[in-house]
């Protein structure tokens, strides 16, 4: 089946699987990112992230293909940036997508849960997750993980949609 001359990729829900492991969802969530629409709301969320003047350690939880972290990285140059999703290809593809950029050890990826971080308590200074809240299993456990790894005073800002939204929106 094609969708706006796009081959549909369908792969069957599994009970308790989380995340993106098949290397063409990859490549079509890779392709669907690079979209003007998402290259848009990339930019308004570094607009608001410049409102809290992140300094430190930024982790992006549930960061896809790094799009979002190649962004933040130019906009905050004295920032350290880690990107972190469930799914390993998908870290795969980020660290691919963001190798020629020129960050360095500045910007790296790392796989992991949200609902179990792949970071030291209290070792993070912001946290930031777009698009990614709606396919959390456990919200309330991840909330409680993102607090567990700030730092006293973090912050955590998070952009997603609402479930029970009209479906058009």
């Amino acid at each position: 089946m094609l969708i706006l001359g796009f081959t549909c990729v369908k792969l069957p829900r599994q009970t308790g699987f989380e995340g993106i492991e098949s290397p063409e969802v990859v490549q079509a969530y890779d392709h669907v990112s690079r979209w003007p629409q998402f290259k848009v709301l990339r930019r308004i969320i570094v607009g608001e992230l410049k409102k809290y003047h992140p300094k430190g350690i930024l982790v992006d939880v549930g960061c896809g293909p790094g799009y979002l972290v190649a962004v933040i990285a130019r906009a905050f140059p004295g920032l350290r940036i880690t990107g972190s999703d469930i799914s390993e290809e998908m870290t795969a593809k980020a660290t691919r997508n963001l190798a020629a950029l020129g960050f360095g050890d500045r910007v790296e990826f790392r796989q992991g849960d949200v609902q179990k971080l792949p970071f030291e308590d209290s070792s993070v200074d912001f946290v930031i997750s777009t698009l990614s809240l709606h396919h959390w299993s456990g919200p309330p456990r991840a909330f409680r993980e993102i607090h567990r790894v700030l730092k006293p005073g973090g912050q955590f800002l998070v952009f997603d949609l609402r479930r029970d939204c009209r479906r058009f929106f």
